[in-house]
């Protein structure tokens, strides 16, 4: 596998898929490991695979000109017309965050995959793994919603380094445990080709306790290569001829994983979480391929067996859905706007709105709003700048060690905000982009520390280009170098107001409560310490801190930002703001200039 992948606009679908009904089909469970046999082909034997990864909106992005599972179905039907059957891999994250997930938990999604091969039946070919966003409303002591979805689904879930049944009291993931469509890997014959499949997530404090392999493991990258390593061996002792790790981990994860174990690990990796697509390797001769969230893209590729028997990939294509190209299923497209029209009515309703709410005006762009993950996670952006302004409009708490005159900084998560495209200039808003926008509610913290702990803070997240973590700034200008090899940014200095943060200078950082309660990696906030009750070691963990905060049992070092009797939401505040300037400019008036950036990276 040599060259760079092709990308390719591809035409109509060349055959069309109609179902006699609409609806959640019934499961039909298969044997945990039983291996799929796909139709058969003339020699030499190839089985084409199809992939994505980190698809939130069943509709697609861009008011339904990009993306979407209809031009998913689309572009199945157009390979299989060439290929027979394929086998589709999705590397995780499905169930959360949207809008339409916020109402329905991922069952508007569950319902589009189960309509993506066409027929009622099981689908043996489409397989998933767990992606952190899984886990957004659900837990061991919450797991309703999560194994709803599963149990809803008409194909399998992949969950190599999870066991369900380690919930520490009741009944918990249970019922996950024991699902036959729940497996920690799979054989599938396609086309005289066994293929061997294993899922991987990557850990986050909400279930954290289910991770395996984490004995004899110093680091939990260190836990994903030993459960990689495992995994493999037992596919291989099964007669998988081909290995594909399905993971839904951060790239250095994944890279970790082939530099590590070479021949003893798969043969590829298809990832997820990092949204952007990519192409990594040759690492060991192996590579690893990711793609662009909300099915911006997909990518294909295809395992051919040569005459003396060797394996071999071809190069990824990467196939752009939008417009025409290809044409949406027209099944698949009849339910998507039968349960976007479900959820507006609902939605209106709910919320006391006026009928067709989501097309309510929200004001008019000023300038480039940069919203496209590979700017928003990665960039110091103005639109990302003047949100992380407005959190400092509200009257900020005061602390015995944080007083009004104090460094006041604002801190916002690029995770937070999950358009996924660039709104340019002049763009008139509409309710239904600001809500895709803000799918989490964002409550504000103010969290008083020293300027060693904001330090630490910012290596957190600008270490982290690409991830959720990436902050955007208020009240304060750094500078920083960063590393890429090994992932790591190094604050050089850190000024507020004009003056030098000094390392036990006192700091106010507002936060959202997710960030604020040690979430995305800020271990480093003097929240929940010893003392608070707070077992950091148990799933659940960070929720019971952010509870504890938002209580005022923690208000020593954190304070809810109160607007009068409530929390200051974010979320709340701009939909109602930039509803009040409907036909009028709203965020930021000026593009970023070298005067204006907060950020400088040497």
């Amino acid at each position: 596998m040599t060259g760079t992948s092709s990308r390719v606009h591809p035409g109509p679908s060349q055959t069309t898929r109609f179902w006699g009904t609409l609806g959640l089909a019934a499961m039909v469970a298969t044997a945990g490991y039983a291996v799929y046999q796909a139709e058969s082909h003339e020699p030499p034997e190839s089985a084409t695979i199809l992939f994505m990864n980190d698809i939130y909106r069943i509709g697609g992005i861009k008011r339904g000109s990009e993306g979407g599972l209809a031009r998913i179905a689309s572009i199945r039907t157009e390979l299989e017309a060439k290929h027979g059957d394929l086998l589709i891999l999705h590397a995780g994250d499905a169930l959360s965050p949207s809008l339409l997930g916020d109402m329905y938990k991922g069952a508007q999604m569950v319902e589009a995959l189960n309509l993506l091969d066409g027929d009622d039946d099981h689908d043996s070919r489409l397989f998933v793994t767990f992606g952190n966003h899984e886990f957004d409303v659900s837990s061991c002591d919450r797991p309703d919603a999560l194994v709803a979805q599963v149990q809803a689904s008409d194909f399998t879930w992949l969950a190599g380094n999870l066991d369900f049944g380690k919930c520490a009291s009741g009944d918990g993931f249970a019922p996950l445990a024991n699902a036959k469509n729940v497996v920690p890997r799979q054989i599938v014959d396609m086309h005289g080709i066994r293929i061997g499949l294993f899922g991987l997530t990557i850990s986050e404090s909400t279930y954290a306790g289910l991770l395996t392999d984490r004995e004899g493991t110093a680091t939990l990258t260190d836990s994903y290569i030993a459960a990689a390593k495992r995994l493999t061996a037992e596919l291989r002792a099964d007669g998988a001829e081909y290995i594909i790790g399905v993971t839904h981990l951060a790239k250095p994860q994944d890279r970790a994983i082939l530099e590590t174990l070479g021949d003893a690990g798969p043969d590829l990796i298809i990832g997820g979480h990092d949204h952007a697509a990519m192409k990594v390797g040759p690492v060991n001769g192996r590579y690893i391929y990711k793609q662009t969230a909300d099915a911006r893209d997909v990518g294909a590729l295809t395992i051919t067996r040569a005459k003396d028997g060797t394996l071999s990939a071809s190069e990824r294509t990467v196939y752009e859905l939008k417009g025409n190209s290809p044409a949406k299923d027209p099944t698949v497209q009849a339910f998507v706007d039968q349960k976007m029209a479900e959820h507006e009515t609902a939605f209106c309703a709910k919320k006391g709105l006026g009928e067709g709410c989501l097309s309510d005006g929200m004001g008019i762009t000023q300038v480039l709003w940069q919203l496209e993950e590979n700017s928003n996670r990665e960039e110091e952006t103005a639109i990302g700048n003047w949100l992380a302004d407005q959190m400092l409009a509200p009257d900020i708490p005061t602390f015995d060690q944080c007083d009004a005159a104090s460094p006041t900084v604002a801190l916002l998560t690029a995770g937070g905000l999950r358009l996924n495209y660039d709104l340019p200039a002049s763009f008139e808003l509409k309710r239904r982009e600001v809500e895709e926008l803000f799918p989490f509610s964002l409550p504000l913290v103010a969290v008083c520390m020293t300027g060693t702990e904001l330090k630490a803070a910012l290596e957190n997240g600008l270490g982290a280009p690409g991830e959720g973590r990436w902050p955007h700034l208020s009240g304060v200008s750094v500078r920083y170098s960063y590393v890429p090899a090994t992932r790591t940014a190094t604050v050089l200095e850190v000024t507020s107001g004009g003056k030098p943060v000094g390392p036990a200078d006192p700091v106010r950082v507002i936060a959202n409560g997710y960030t604020a309660s040690r979430g995305d990696g800020y271990q480093m906030w003097p929240v929940c310490g010893d003392g608070s009750g707070v077992d950091w070691s148990t799933d659940g963990a960070r929720r019971q801190c952010e509870q504890r905060i938002m209580a005022g049992l923690e208000s020593a070092t954190a304070k809810p930002v109160m607007d009068g009797d409530t929390v200051f939401d974010l979320k709340d505040w701009a939909l109602e703001a930039f509803h009040a300037a409907d036909g009028k400019g709203v965020g930021p008036t000026e593009d970023l200039t070298d005067k204006t950036r907060r950020v400088t990276k040497e």
